[in-house]
């Protein structure tokens, strides 16, 4: 088959038709790929965001429920302790008397009540400033138990300074020799309703982090179920839109796709005529049009019947599709007529590739029933060329016409080209 030699090639073609979807980048609904995959990650950057924000305001609250129920213990133990037993504890050697054993065991039993509760105890202030002594001590173990005098400064726990005042809490943890609390206190009133002492209720560090470790495991839990959300919601998004596009391109592609041979039809036909025109037309390129028409194929369809027919042009439809190039568009143009778009190919190259069908066709057998023999099946072709034979894609279908026309009334199962009026008549 001649091609045309020597001409630019134009640096890209987008060639209309059935291919024109499958090549693009799968974009959502008009979003890419990677469009879709950001705006996931923001909604997942938002809430995250939104669960820390959650997590910090629960934490705020779960701190000052922590406090509350150490207030509500130190102020509940205070009002158990007998102001004017406890003024009577004022050396070490205090504690081995019944007031101050009995006192003792009220505290230990307010602390059983109480497991979160690790220390509770009772002080004093003293003349020196922020120098406080114990009093009443509910440890039991020897080597952790705070005696009556015992110094401790408070000059680092400002909530406790304030304890004389009125009930209250640590806003925050604290350490000390014994570990690491958060404490709340209340105050001892005597009977003039005047405070003599503080009650002090301390809770360990791990059992505050024990409730916190509780909320962040809801927090993380409640992140989770947001992520799985997002990833199925972005997965069933992607699928859903895929299958649109799919959907589309099916739609589109049996649009251009005569339903009997799988070929183009006429208006994928017409699509690709008009743009290999356009092309032709800019580069200078040759555009070569062959039609083909099945001879005697009522004859056929008479004999053997329509599904007989039918399946003779699918065949036939597969033959001529063998046959071509890659570039070049094979359609069904009628009733038993198809055409032949060639591209940058000249008349003897489109002449070649016609002979070559027709050749192919003649020895193919397209019996109906097996072992049955008939006679056989032709096809006529006529071939027309831009610009040698049209200067229009109108011209160049009507002459490409013509041609087959020529071709059947020169006896049927041949090729002719285009030979127009002029030449007719030097001939």
């Amino acid at each position: 088959m001649a091609e045309s030699t020597g001409v630019d090639k134009p640096k890209k073609e987008l060639r209309p038709g059935v291919g024109a979807y499958w090549g693009e980048e799968f974009k959502p609904y008009g979003m890419s790929t990677v469009k879709l995959i950001s705006v996931a990650l923001i909604v997942l950057m938002i809430c995250t965001a939104a669960v820390l924000i959650l997590y910090y305001v629960a934490r705020e609250t779960l701190i000052d429920e922590v406090r509350r129920q150490l207030v509500s213990v130190a102020s509940t133990a205070a009002l158990q302790i007998d102001a004017e037993k406890h003024k009577l504890l004022q050396t070490r050697a205090d504690e081995t008397t019944e007031t101050y054993r009995s006192m003792k065991e009220v505290l230990r039993r307010i602390r059983v009540a109480n497991p979160d509760i690790r220390f509770i105890y009772t002080m004093t202030s003293t003349d020196r400033p922020n120098i406080w002594q114990f009093v009443l001590d509910a440890e039991e173990d020897p080597a952790k138990v705070s005696h009556i005098g015992d110094e401790y400064d408070v000059s680092q726990y400002p909530q406790m300074k304030e304890a004389f005042s009125g009930a209250i809490a640590d806003k925050q943890l604290s350490t000390d020799e014994w570990g690491t609390f958060l404490s709340g206190y209340a105050p001892i009133y005597d009977k003039d309703w005047q405070p003599i002492a503080i009650l002090g209720v301390d809770m360990t560090q791990d059992n505050v982090q024990r409730r916190l470790h509780v909320l962040e495991g809801y927090s993380t839990l409640v992140w989770l179920i947001f992520l799985t959300l997002i990833i199925l919601s972005t997965i069933l998004y992607y699928q859903r839109t895929r299958l649109l596009t799919i959907q589309r391109d099916i739609a589109y592609q049996l649009s251009l796709t005569d339903q009997l041979t799988q070929l183009a039809n006429r208006r994928r036909f017409d699509l690709m005529l008009d743009f290999e025109f356009q092309v032709a037309s800019r580069y200078q390129r040759p555009l070569s049009l062959i039609m083909g028409d099945i001879d005697n194929f009522k004859q056929y369809n008479d004999t053997y019947g329509h599904l007989a027919g039918d399946e003779l042009l699918r065949k036939l439809a597969h033959l001529i599709q063998a046959s071509v190039r890659k570039v070049d568009l094979v359609a069904r143009f009628g009733g038993e007529e198809f055409v032949i778009l060639l591209p940058n190919t000249d008349a003897a190259g489109a002449v070649q590739l016609a002979e070559k069908i027709r050749k192919i066709i003649e020895l193919e057998d397209f019996s109906p029933i097996s072992g049955k023999t008939i006679t056989p099946v032709t096809i006529s072709f006529g071939v027309a060329t831009y610009p040698t034979h049209a200067k229009t894609k109108e011209e160049l279908l009507d002459h490409a016409d013509d041609a087959l026309y020529m071709a059947k009334q020169a006896g049927r199962n041949r090729t002719k080209i285009y030979i127009n009026s002029e030449e007719v008549k030097k001939s």
